[in-house]
């Protein structure tokens, strides 16, 4: 099964549905995942993300709109589970929310071009909201102002918000867009720009944690950050409406950000990822961890916030 999503009516001349792999960011602004050129529609409205990583299974946030969002006539006030064939309105435009058959989906999926392989050197941002102390008294959820509050920054930062997973987001900084072509050779200068522009982004998304209010049992809203770099695939094609980032680099970028909670740590990076940060990064030593079966141990390091 897939889960694609349409406009109903279609007005914009778009070809069929476009599939919803992790997670599609919806906005009438341009660097939205999916574009709805409408003023009734926020800059950036909601987001659709699948509900459990492990099944077919999605909901929809919204993301502090002004005209709302509704699922078959109901407003969404909390990440709300989408049905089989799900109506939503965001200001004036319906879109329709589809599982279906993948022999169904591969006949209607809007082609965005024949599917390639992107190779690209990256650096990633994974972030978690860590847990208050007392699971049971808190929300399962992420404030909808501070997801908003992510993708605005990772934006503003020239980076792309990959995917979300329950409460964790994964970001990415390359010379890689919607329009993306293969790329020769890897440039040291592009890696160290986008580890900038990661570092930064990862301090906004401290200081913005540091302004949340505090959870129902009166514990801090507190999140983790890991940064890493990389070679990384992307796979751009008819099933997809922006490359998805693949690789490796992804499993040893979520790795780090298990090992940055087992060392209480707020902020950690991997050794690769630091020979891009400024020289005057303070960083502080936490020894190796094994990021991925069959690679060796790679050096983390704690970062000042």
């Amino acid at each position: 099964m897939r889960a694609t999503i349409r406009l109903a009516p279609d007005t914009t001349g778009r070809d069929g549905r476009i599939e919803v792999i992790h997670s599609l960011i919806i906005g009438r602004a341009p660097t939205n995942d999916y574009v709805i050129p409408l003023a009734s529609v926020s800059r950036v409205h909601a987001v659709i993300r699948r509900a459990d990583p492990t099944q077919n299974s999605f909901e929809i946030l919204d993301l502090g709109s002004f005209n709302g969002t509704y699922v078959d006539d109901r407003e969404v006030t909390a990440p709300t589970r989408l049905g089989a064939r799900s109506i939503i309105r965001m200001g004036d435009q319906k879109l329709i929310f589809e599982m279906v058959h993948d022999t169904e989906a591969a006949k209607s999926l809007s082609k965005f071009g024949e599917s390639v392989l992107i190779s690209e050197l990256v650096v990633t941002l994974v972030c978690d909201v860590r847990p208050p102390p007392v699971i049971g008294k808190v929300p399962a959820v992420t404030p909808m102002s501070w997801t908003k509050a992510v993708i605005a920054i990772v934006d503003e930062q020239g980076g792309f918000v990959d995917r979300f997973v329950g409460d964790r987001v994964v970001c990415y900084w390359a010379n890689t867009s919607t329009n993306a072509t293969v790329t020769a050779g890897v440039s040291n200068s592009l890696g160290r720009r986008e580890g900038f522009d990661a570092l930064e982004a990862a301090r906004r998304i401290m200081a913005e944690a540091n302004k949340m209010p505090h959870w129902p049992d009166r514990s801090p809203f507190r999140v983790g950050i890991a940064l890493h770099t990389g070679m990384a695939a992307f796979e751009r094609g008819r099933n997809s409406s922006k490359p998805v980032l693949i690789g490796t680099v992804l499993n040893e970028s979520t790795a780090l950000a298990t090992a940055g909670a087992q060392h209480a740590t707020p902020m950690v990076a991997s050794g690769y990822v630091l020979a891009l940060l400024p020289v005057d990064t303070e960083a502080i030593p936490l020894g190796s961890e094994r990021l991925a079966a069959n690679h060796d141990p790679v050096k983390i390091f704690g970062l000042a916030r």
